[in-house]
């Protein structure tokens, strides 16, 4: 229903590449080159191959289970369940982050429960892995990742190859009013009054039941933070870029008595109807309706 922005999800979803290219991994197989007589225990999708897998989760329900990665085992089929044992490795989360410019903060162990012995039966290729994320112990308003890996197999036959023993997934916390919108308003100002038409805007969330929005029509360098409360009126604070310097946006707030632009949120339609402005007293007043895109 909505379109999500991932952290330049195009960088971070690389090609397969040198050994694990062929056409193994199409038929739900690892794609590591083998002879007829060995056999691998590896992660598909390995992060040494795919990067960083990224899911968005809504903060609502409390708890969730999310597909972490699938383990895959290649070679002559095994006559008897093979135990793979998995480590939680915060290392991975601190390379990439060095590697890639990137802050992924390290899940927390409160944060999630996951089954580190694995158990893939006898005669069975491939299982899926999950984890329960619990999500009161997270923050909403940061970006946490989980790396993991294959610390040991039962079977000493069977080889964990490097390039494909590791998994990195980055956990994105958003609340039902995260999305993209069309906003449609008038700023009034003092110089340069103007409207604009279906300008779209992505809120992104920053807190259970906070999203993020551009000020009018200044871009994403001047926000303001919008709180939806439980009768769905909305609060409005000055947000990320906002200045106490020359215009003064650090005073941005919401302004009361318009019979539509009442500062609410209608959650039949998706829609905001704000009124807010800065200074104070407001020289600059946006108002505007802002509806979510399906």
């Amino acid at each position: 229903m909505k379109r999500i922005y991932f952290l330049a999800m195009a960088a971070l979803s690389l090609s397969m590449t040198g050994c694990l290219k062929d056409k193994g991994f199409d038929n739900n197989e690892t794609g590591l080159k083998t002879n007829n007589n060995e056999r691998f225990a590896a992660v598909m999708n390995a992060y040494e191959t795919r990067g960083i897998n990224i899911q968005a989760v809504f903060t609502t329900p409390a708890e969730e289970q999310l597909r972490v990665f699938t383990l895959s085992l290649t070679g002559p089929a095994s006559d008897k369940d093979v135990q793979v044992t998995l480590a939680a490795t915060p290392s991975i989360v601190t390379a990439y982050n060095a590697e890639n410019q990137t802050t992924y903060e390290v899940l927390p162990t409160a944060a999630y429960d996951l089954n580190t012995t694995v158990t893939i039966p006898a005669g069975q290729s491939y299982i899926e892995v999950s984890l329960r994320l619990k999500k009161a112990a997270m923050d909403p308003t940061k970006t946490y990742a989980l790396g993991l890996q294959i610390a040991s197999v039962s079977d000493p036959n069977i080889k964990i190859p490097a390039t494909s023993k590791q998994a990195l997934l980055g956990i994105l916390l958003r609340n039902i009013y995260d999305g993209d919108y069309l906003a449609t308003g008038h700023f009034e100002h003092p110089t340069s009054p103007r409207d604009y038409v279906d300008l779209e805007v992505n809120l992104p969330t920053i807190g259970a039941t906070s999203v993020s929005k551009d000020l009018g029509d200044l871009g994403p360098g001047t926000k303001i933070n919008i709180t939806v409360n439980p009768d769905n009126t909305v609060t409005i604070a000055p947000g990320a870029g906002t200045t106490s310097t020359g215009s003064n946006t650090a005073a941005v707030a919401a302004i009361a008595g318009d019979p539509v632009y009442n500062n609410r949120y209608d959650p039949a339609t998706h829609t905001f109807w704000l009124k807010y402005g800065y200074p104070n007293p407001a020289t600059r007043i946006v108002t505007e309706k802002v509806v979510m895109l399906p």
